[in-house]
């Protein structure tokens, strides 16, 4: 028998449930095969991940019982090879009741809507949907892509301003319109199964039924009738013809019988996406640039196709009168260098749709099940009692939906752009504030009488890590790593390129610095100026200038938002490759470069000069004084590197990593705190005294924050906090407490400090925003929301925020203990299931002010919890 070219590295033959499972082959090279490009693993029928060489993925969400997993190979040309085994996943934890505690927080509208912005969300990761009905009973669909990035105008080159595109809109029509005449009798809905990912419209005996497949890039839309109706299905886009500067119109690919196809091309060549960092990466084809997305020629778009559906011209297919009928839109992108184009990309998606045709959908709509059933059983915080219990767990359950619905494990490291998500429609017939018609950023109208299609992105491609934050941070704390694996993995690829471009510029080698707070940013010869013994002064070299943005293009930035994430993931999941190959290299060039680059005072301490923090500070004063010792580095270092230092030992963990951490740590300037407004002792922004008040520098982003969260360097008493510093944090937040709306995080804050009623009431202000009459609502789904700032909507932060604030508020964690309740009310009875670190899971309940554990999966986890005192 001949040799498999393909082989599963040792697995046990059985994992407790919140194990890290490493999925890896071993691939030998066959003389009859091309290289291989791309593995995906499967469980069963349901994608786990697709990976490129070396092929590894910690599969950290395998649910209940026994798990064939399958490996396939994928070539050069097209040719696959597949291996399986199998393991065994032990859970005694008790299964999420799907019926009673998640689909009891479905959502349903009972009266028809009028446009987009009346629409409930869909999606599996990759694509996203919008689906609504308008006032006549047709049905709309807005279909996104996570992925579907083309330019704005008709230049080349990496100035270009691009944005994240829909793949266009469909619309479905009924006749005779029973949603309509359902609606005229009282009997109509529209509902959002949770533990489904499927929207059910109609009357109960006449519905669609629309579902994004979890596992393939095609939406269903299956009609169920008693009585006889003609089904038309219409391509509406809003791209009928170029619109000079915006957009180019789609391309819509005639004589293909019974199919709609349409795309939209872009021939921008350019491989370099955020300034120059990615492009370095792709250009020198460093370690994990193959994981870099590329956005150069692309072609993206759709293939319509169904039961019963014929061609009644190039944008539209109907039925005969049918009592039952589907329509399969099949979505794919296509992109490579001066190669995407329209005729290439047209075989590729018809083949795709040949791949998807040829399974049944029952078995497509089984295995579409078993996903989204495992991850809702994954975790649960469920507040069964106490105010506004229904609608924080609504809000809360709902936010989730939204994040599984655009995260997932593609090749590349795709990230939810900045913080208006991909679920973003048009505004068309909206009068909006002028703050949105900026110059230069996104796709927008020229003109502001024009209004906005659904292209439009205020920030265009950005994901600055300011504002992703909170959209990646609570899918740790809900132990959907894999939803959040973009967001870990890219820093460590991405400082290959910081590396170069410091050795670049500079004496040093493997070391780095970030520049600034959007992942884009690069770094450039001026972030590099020769320090001198200008930090005693404090001034900056004339040479550098005081105009506005001086700090930007003069300035480190400190506030590294990535590593504090990096070590939550691998203290949760004890994923050892991750720790090996991303953690420890990215910490050890960080703080490489915070030993060599900075200067030193008198005793030797370092000085972090001239420094920002985030987008704190960013402007140099009037006579070019700029503070030393920003608090978000030195927290930093005072937190971080302990957490750090503590791997010591572990595969991976280079001896000489861990001096250097031990170094740095020791050379680490103090704490800066002082004497605040109120007279009384707080964290400072910087070591000085200079202007530390002063709101006009500061901005909304309070830098002392930075200590609490995400460095936690302050926390509950009962995490060790001396009452000293305690009292320190506590007045600090009292006077820098930000708010509770849009990115602004103190509510993150007062759950890590403990204090229950500060962040109950953050988390009540979240959940009831636009209730209130204080904010616009544009949208009739809650999570949904609109901010007052012009980020662009629907907001993804706002509702993260929430999401990690009662996870903070139930549990938290520092070194081995897992403390549960440290800033939770007594009024609030909650079912709660979460996995804590050290592959550890923990379920059980609060009922009036007790606090019951169920299971502790390892069972010898149980003694290292501390139950806090309600509040």
């Amino acid at each position: 028998m001949p040799h498999s070219p393909l082989s599963f590295l040792p697995l046990k033959a059985s994992y407790n449930i919140g194990a890290c499972i490493p999925l890896q082959v071993d691939v030998q090279p066959s003389p009859n095969k091309g290289s291989i490009t791309t593995v995906r693993y499967y469980d069963g029928s349901s994608l786990i991940a697709s990976t490129r060489a070396p092929y590894h993925f910690a599969w950290t969400t395998a649910r209940r019982g026994r798990h064939t997993i399958r490996a396939v190979a994928v070539d050069e040309h097209g040719s696959e090879t597949s291996v399986e085994t199998q393991v065994l996943i032990n859970d005694p934890t008790s299964p999420i009741d799907l019926a009673n505690e998640v689909d009891r927080y479905n959502f349903t509208f009972d009266t028809l809507g009028v446009n987009a912005r009346d629409s409930m969300p869909l999606g599996n990761g990759d694509l996203s949907l919008n689906v609504w009905t308008y006032p006549n009973g047709d049905v709309g669909l807005l279909i996104g892509k996570l992925d579907a990035f083309a330019q704005t105008g008709d230049g080349e080159g990496p100035n270009s301003c691009f944005s994240l595109r829909k793949i266009g809109q469909v619309r479905i029509s009924l006749e005779p319109s029973i949603f309509k005449q359902a609606a005229g009798a009282g009997t109509y809905k529209q509902t959002l199964v949770l533990s489904e990912a499927a929207i059910y419209i109609g009357d109960g005996e006449n519905q669609v039924k629309v579902w994004v497949d979890k596992n393939r890039a095609v939406i269903h839309t299956e009609l169920f009738a008693t009585r006889e109706v003609v089904m038309t299905v219409k391509n509406d886009s809003w791209r009928t013809h170029e619109v000079k500067g915006e957009h180019h119109a789609d391309i819509v690919l005639p004589d293909h019988p019974n199919q709609l196809i349409w795309c939209y091309h872009d021939p921008r060549t350019t491989t370099s996406y955020r300034g120059e960092s990615e492009g370095d990466l792709i250009q020198q084809n460093l370690p994990g640039a193959e994981s870099i997305p590329r956005y150069t020629t692309v072609t993206f778009g759709a293939l319509v196709e169904g039961d019963g559906l014929t061609s009644v011209d190039a944008t539209t297919l109907r039925s005969q009168p049918v009592t039952r009928s589907r329509a399969d839109i099949n979505v794919l992108r296509y992109s490579q260098e001066k190669k995407a184009t329209p005729d290439k990309w047209l075989p590729l998606i018809q083949a795709q749709a040949e791949t998807n045709k040829a399974l049944e959908i029952e078995t497509a709509w089984k295995a579409h099940l078993d996903w989204w059933h495992g991850y809702w059983d994954r975790s649960q915080l469920l507040i069964t009692e106490g105010e506004e219990a229904w609608r924080i767990t609504s809000f809360y359950l709902h936010q989730r939906f939204l994040y599984a619905c655009q995260t997932g494990t593609l090749e590349e490291t795709w990230r939810i752009p900045f913080n208006g998500g991909i679920f973003n429609v048009d505004f068309q017939d909206v009068e909006l504030p002028e703050a949105y018609h900026p110059v230069g950023v996104g796709v927008y109208p020229k003109d502001p009488s024009l209004r906005m299609t659904a292209d439009f992105r205020y920030w265009g491609a950005s994901d600055r890590s300011q504002n992703t934050r909170h959209t990646y941070n609570p899918m740790l704390l809900t132990g959907d790593y894999d939803q959040a694996r973009a967001w870990y993995q890219w820093p460590a690829i991405t400082s290959q390129a910081w590396k170069q471009t410091t050795k670049k510029y500079t004496s040093l080698e493997n070391c780095f610095t970030i520049a600034g707070i959007a992942s884009w940013e690069a770094t450039r010869k001026e972030h590099f100026i020769q320090r001198g013994e200008e930090w005693r002064t404090r001034i900056v070299p004339e040479a550098v200038g005081l105009e506005r943005g001086a700090a930007y293009r003069y300035t480190t930035d400190v506030a590294d938002e990535y590593l504090p994430y990096m070590i939550d993931y691998y203290e949760l999941t004890k994923d050892e490759f991750f720790l090996a190959n991303s953690l420890v290299p990215y910490a050890e060039g960080l703080f490489r470069f915070f030993e060599q680059f900075y200067p030193r005072d008198d005793h030797g301490k370092i000085v972090l000069w001239p420094c920002l923090q985030s987008e704190v500070y960013v402007r140099f004063y009037d006579d070019g004084y700029v503070p030393i010792n920003p608090i978000a580095g030195v927290a930093l270092m005072h937190t971080q590197l302990p957490r750090l230092i503590a791997l010591s030992g572990l595969p991976g963990v280079k001896e000489e990593a861990v001096e250097l951490w031990k170094r740095v740590l020791n050379d680490a300037p103090s704490m800066p705190t002082g004497v605040r407004r109120n007279n009384e002792q707080g964290l400072l922004p910087y070591a000085d005294p200079y202007d530390n008040e002063s709101t006009k520098t500061q901005g909304a982003d309070r830098a002392t924050l930075y200590a609490i969260w995400p460095y936690r360097a302050y926390m509950f008493r009962e995490a060790g906090t001396s009452e000293q510093d305690y009292q320190l944090a506590l007045n600090t937040l009292h006077l820098d407490d930000n708010g509770s709306e849009g990115w602004h995080y103190a509510d993150y804050c007062a759950a890590i400090l403990g204090l229950a009623e500060r962040a109950k009431q953050g988390v009540l202000s979240r959940v009831n925003e636009g209730r209130n009459g204080q904010t616009k609502v544009y949208f009739r789904f809650p999570p949904f929301q609109y901010s007052a700032e012009p980020d662009y909507v629907p907001n993804m932060e706002s509702g993260g925020i929430v999401e990690s604030t009662l996870q903070y508020m139930l549990w938290n964690w520092k070194g081995n203990s897992i403390y549960l309740c440290p800033a939770w009310p007594k009024d609030w009875n909650c079912k709660f299931k979460f996995q804590a670190p050290g592959n550890t899971v923990v379920q059980g309940h609060i009922t009036n002010g007790e606090v019951i554990l169920e299971h502790v999966v390892p069972e010898s986890r149980r003694r290292d919890i501390v139950i806090c005192e309600l509040q």
